[in-house]
This record gives C-alpha cells, sequence and structure tokens, in this order.
C-alpha cells in the first residue's frame, strides 16, 4: 500500500519483525493525490509529479514540473492514460514525460475533479466541479449524461465519487453530504446529509469496501453508508413525543403509537437558492447622435459584475489560486460578433449577463406530526378489511387519512379482529369484552360475548372455526357453527404467578404460552407440556 501526504510519499510493508511498517520514498512535501497506470505510480503535488516502478522498486529519474505560473490540481485515468489536471491549461494528457493533448475534452471553464473506470472496461465516468457526469468510451465518444439535479451539485460542488453499481453512483460533495444517482436514467436515489445523520455536510473523500458499504471522510472521522442494506433509522427525526410501542405502514405512510398518542411521518421538500448567472438581451438606452457619425466621448458599454471564480477547500489549501482572493470586480461586456450595436447612438439591444436566485430542491425533510383526535397510549394499529382502526387507552378510533372517528371510548386491554366470526373483539380494563361488527361503515355492538368476564390478555383464531380468549387462570374457547355460536368452554391452565397468556394455533394445533412454560392443547379440554424450552422472561406471538 502507497500513501502520500504532508511528509512526502512511501509504502507499508509487513515484516517478520513488525506487521506493518511505513518506508518512505520521496521527502518532497504536500503530496495530495496518487494515481496508478500499469506497472507505475504517480505521486503530485502542485508542482512536480513523480513516478515510481512497480518493476524496478526504486523512483523513475524524471520528474514532470508544472513551470511557471502554472500548478498541478489533480491526476486521473482515463482510457488507460493519466491525466493531469492543471491551473494554467486545464486537463492535459501525461505522455512520455510530457503534457500532451488529452484524449477528452471537457467544458471550457470546467474542472476534472474525478474519473471513474466502469467494471473492467475501458468506459470511464467523468465528473467536472460544474456538476455534470460524462461517460467515456474512446477519445472520440463521450456523452454528457443529464442528472435530474445538476444546478444543485453545481452549487454543493462534488469534490469526490465512487461507483456502487451500474445503476448506483456515489457523488461526496463540499456542501451538501453524500448524493447518490442513477448513472444510467440521471435521476437522484438518496441524499444522505447532516438531516439524515451523517455528522457533517463537509465530505473529503469516498471509498467502497468490498461489501459495498460507502466509506465517507469528513472532518469528524468516517461514517459508513451501507446502500444495499435494507434496514433505515427513523429515529432521528424530529415531533415524536413518548415511549415507542407499535408501528404501523398504512397507504404509504408511517404511522407510530407511543405512549402520548399517535403519529404520523410527514415529509416536505427542502429548497435552497442557488445563484445562477445568465446573459439576456435587454433594450440599449438612447444616445445623442454624435458628428460624423461617431461615438460620443462619454458613451459607456455597459457593464456587469463578474462572480468570484470558486475555490474547493483542499486537504492542504494549497490548491487555492496563487494570485490572492478574488473579488467581485466590474467588467465591461463587449458588444457580440456581428452585431451592428458596435455604436451606442445606433444600439438598440445589448447582452448582458445577470445574477439571479433561483431555488432548487435539496431533498426532502422528514418531521413526525401528532394525529388530532387521540390522546393517551396508542398500544394497537390494526388494518381491518382496508380499514384502520387505532386501539389505546382512549378506545379505539377508525382512522380516515388524518381524521379519527371513535367507535368505541374506554381504555382498551387488547383488540383483535375475528375473521372466523367477521367481528371486533375488545377486551377492556374492568374485565369486559365487547364485540362490534361493520354495518354500513358504521361499527355496531352485537353482544355476543356479554357474558364473558375476565382479564383477557390475548385472543386468536383456529382454522377449526374457533376463538379462543387467552386468561389468566382459564382459557376460553368459542366454538361457532353458521356464524353463531355453538358452544363456549373454560379450559383451566397452570399459571401460578399469573403472568399475561399468549396463544397460537399452527395447522391444527393449538398452543398457549404463560409463566414461562409452552402448553399443547390435547383436544379434550386439557394444556399439556410441549417440550423443554428454557423460561423464556417474556412471550410474544405472531
Amino acid at each position: 500500500m502507497f500513501a502520500g501526504g504532508t511528509f512526502g510519499f512511501g509504502k507499508v510493508v509487513s515484516s517478520i519483525i513488525k506487521a506493518h511498517e511505513f518506508q518512505p520514498i520521496q521527502s518532497t512535501p504536500n503530496i495530495f493525490t496518487s494515481a496508478q497506470v500499469g506497472k507505475q505510480i504517480y505521486f503530485c503535488n502542485e508542482d512536480n509529479i513523480f513516478s515510481y516502478s512497480l518493476e524496478k522498486g526504486e523512483m523513475e529519474k524524471a520528474m514532470v514540473a508544472a513551470g511557471d505560473d502554472n500548478f498541478f490540481a489533480g491526476l486521473y485515468v482515463i482510457g488507460g492514460s493519466l491525466h493531469v489536471s492543471t491551473s494554467k491549461y486545464g486537463l492535459r494528457k501525461l505522455e512520455n514525460g510530457v503534457l500532451a493533448n488529452p484524449e477528452v475534452a471537457i467544458p471550457s471553464g470546467e474542472n476534472l475533479v474525478f474519473s471513474i473506470p466502469i467494471g473492467d472496461s475501458t468506459q470511464y465516468l467523468l465528473g467536472t466541479d460544474a456538476g455534470k457526469i460524462f461517460k467515456f468510451e474512446s477519445p472520440h465518444i463521450v456523452s454528457h449524461i443529464k442528472l435530474a439535479d445538476e444546478e444543485l451539485l453545481m452549487h454543493e460542488e462534488i469534490v469526490s465519487a465512487t461507483l456502487v453499481s451500474d445503476e448506483l453512483l456515489a457523488l461526496g460533495t463540499l456542501k451538501g453530504g453524500v448524493v447518490f444517482v442513477n448513472p444510467k436514467s440521471g435521476s437522484t436515489t438518496e441524499i444522505i446529509d447532516y438531516r439524515m445523520g451523517l455528522p457533517d455536510n463537509e465530505v473529503m473523500a469516498l471509498f467502497m469496501d468490498k461489501s459495498k458499504g460507502i466509506w465517507v471522510a469528513h472532518e469528524y472521522g468516517f461514517s459508513r453508508i451501507a446502500p444495499f442494506l435494507p434496514f433505515r433509522s427513523f429515529n432521528h427525526y424530529p415531533g415524536l413525543a413518548g415511549n415507542l410501542i407499535c408501528v404501523k405502514e398504512l397507504g404509504g405512510m408511517l404511522f407510530v403509537g407511543t405512549s402520548l398518542g399517535l403519529y404520523y411521518l410527514k415529509s416536505e421538500d427542502r429548497y435552497d437558492d442557488v445563484e445562477i448567472f445568465e446573459q439576456v438581451v435587454v433594450p440599449s438606452a438612447k444616445a445623442k447622435p454624435a458628428l460624423n457619425n461617431q461615438p460620443t466621448a462619454n458613451a459607456q458599454l455597459p457593464t456587469r459584475a463578474v462572480p468570484p471564480s470558486k475555490t474547493r477547500k483542499r486537504l492542504f489549501g494549497f490548491l487555492k489560486s496563487k494570485k490572492g482572493d478574488d473579488v467581485i470586480k466590474e467588467e465591461v461586456l463587449k458588444p457580440l460578433e456581428g452585431d451592428e450595436a458596435a455604436i451606442p447612438e445606433k444600439k438598440t439591444k445589448t447582452t448582458v449577463t445577470v445574477r439571479r436566485t433561483k431555488k432548487v430542491l435539496r431533498g426532502t425533510q422528514y418531521y413526525y406530526q401528532k394525529v388530532d383526535g387521540i390522546n393517551g397510549k396508542v398500544t394497537q394499529l390494526l388494518d381491518i378489511n382496508g380499514t384502520t382502526v387505532v386501539v389505546g387507552l382512549g378506545g379505539a378510533f377508525v382512522l380516515n387519512g388524518l381524521k379519527t372517528e371513535p367507535i368505541f371510548q374506554e381504555p382498551i386491554r387488547y383488540a383483535f379482529y375475528s375473521s372466523n366470526l367477521k367481528q371486533l373483539l375488545i377486551s377492556t380494563y374492568n374485565d369486559q369484552t365487547i364485540s362490534l361488527e361493520p354495518v354500513n361503515d358504521k361499527w355496531r355492538e352485537t353482544h355476543y360475548l356479554d357474558t364473558l368476564r375476565d382479564y383477557i390478555s390475548y385472543m386468536f383464531d383456529d382454522q377449526s372455526n374457533n376463538v379462543w380468549f387467552c386468561g389468566k387462570s382459564d382459557v376460553y374457547k368459542m366454538t361457532l357453527q353458521n356464524s353463531a355460536i355453538s358452544s363456549f368452554d373454560a379450559l383451566p391452565i397452570q399459571n401460578p404467578m399469573y403472568d399475561e397468556t399468549v396463544g397460537m394455533a399452527v395447522g391444527n394445533e393449538v398452543y398457549i404460552a404463560t409463566s414461562g412454560k409452552f402448553s399443547r392443547y390435547d383436544g379434550a379440554g386439557s394444556f399439556v407440556p410441549y417440550d423443554s424450552f428454557p423460561e423464556p422472561k417474556k412471550h410474544i406471538a405472531t
């Protein structure tokens, strides 16, 4: 492994004595970039390019100098050849130790910031500081990939990139974190910035590991982004209050029930103001004609404000212009070539550069908003044949969009929709069991279970048209026939600690769990021990 920095450059080797040892090769300071072409390793500072031969294991004697009033700004491999970004001549190709015309032409005034090979082919993705991406196929085939957020990337300035897959390119920016784009369609896939958990929006470098994880270097160290991991954290968005109890995605929206109510994840598009300079044609002020049809002595051509050239914060800070800080200045606008309005008194139109501010979509901002009408703990979110029912200490509510309609207004311990009975069953805090059925978009109480008074903590259906109710000392079996109750049996269970009981049906078998024991219904009115699982501390049934 080769490394460069303020100390010069060298390589890391392993030996019997030391696992890793750094061996200096060249002590020239401020090495800021490197590249490999074949068996040659190139290192660069702003004044010189150095070459190290892997075959010989030594430095090449000749080095390439930037020359007067010029400095190097980057090394890039394009089409198997080394290219150099210079301050005076733009992009050049290093050929036989001499800077020559490049194999690829990028737009005038734009600087190359990355070059990435596409797989093992001779094709490359090129990026410029104007936020543009190009695909290099040969010296004669270079195509512009139009990005949906090209203006935004120009404003935020690309500093680094890595190709994750054929359809995912990670772009590190100076001001906006990491932007993931599809290099085939040009669409933006994701923006990972400070609002999404990145410690700093200023990205210094990107690196992809063998698991396709993106390592982001920033001022606070390193962060790793896993683009293909199917997990996403929603806890850092503001607005959520109370202890988290239940979560459900309904109709493309994320709803969260907490100890303080019901919340939903809301999104708003976030825009940034970006300054854009454009050439526009404006009418010229009429001037009085001078003698002999000559311009008046006081006639002046229009002026414009010239924006300062962009500077990028680099690792060593020495890549900025040596001419001092840029300033806003007035520049005389010369008439366009072929424009007959060169003489002031005859001009009717003038092309000038104006500055305007444009709102550019920066990304989507997320936060949680409380749903009105539900106060207190929300314990369950049920999807009943396309109808959302919210259950908690405030009762049961039907959720229509973001509006709530109460259907039961007493504290609820547990609610269950029985597919066998086609009714919503509710266990209350005063040990009642209520049954409701939907009639013409309303919920009507059916009084099926008025005689059942017990602490019911769980309910479930089996595949034999039975409904089971889990109590602390008994489990109740309700047998249905033609949607009517044919029998209702109380089956005692062993629950010395009076723990809550849960159960489930698997095929034709029914199981319950309570007090750290698992039991199976024997079909003859009893529950028998099922197996020797270690005693759990908490049960869930699903």
